[in-house]
């Protein structure tokens, strides 16, 4: 039960977010767990239409807790115009040049697309040695 865990550790306080983008109800349901009153879940990945885990009582009532749908570029884009999707562009490329982002754990590995097999295996049996698995095209 890992929302139980964290939320002993953070205790009597809970975390104020958790952000998930597996798309996996059973993660999503720790997240909320995990949380403290007023708390803030975000779900940065879609989550597939047959999720039959995500209890939404307990904690989730409880504590009344926020969940917000994170999607990139969207339109129309709700920041908007303060957030143009060019001043969103520039400002990314900015961290990123400047190197005020640190990208490497969010793309490697890369590995060849002739290796994706070995590598969602490899995810499977070893989920904690994958944030995401990009793939280099030959």
């Amino acid at each position: 039960d890992i929302g139980h865990e964290v939320r002993e550790q953070v205790w009597p306080t809970g975390l104020d977010v958790t952000i998930d983008f597996s798309g996996n109800s059973k993660a999503h349901y720790d997240a909320i767990r995990s949380l403290g009153y007023l708390g803030t879940f975000v779900i940065g990945a879609m989550s597939p239409e047959s999720n039959s885990d995500l209890k939404l009582g307990l904690e989730f009532h409880w504590n009344r807790i926020k969940i917000i749908s994170s999607r990139a570029c969207s339109e129309p884009d709700p920041e908007h115009p303060r957030w143009s999707r060019q001043r969103i562009l520039e400002t990314a490329w900015e961290l990123l040049t400047q190197k005020k982002l640190k990208v490497e754990p969010i793309v490697l590995p890369i590995v060849p697309f002739r290796e994706s097999v070995d590598h969602y295996e490899a995810m499977l049996e070893r989920p904690s040695d994958y944030l995401k698995l990009s793939f280099a095209h030959d």
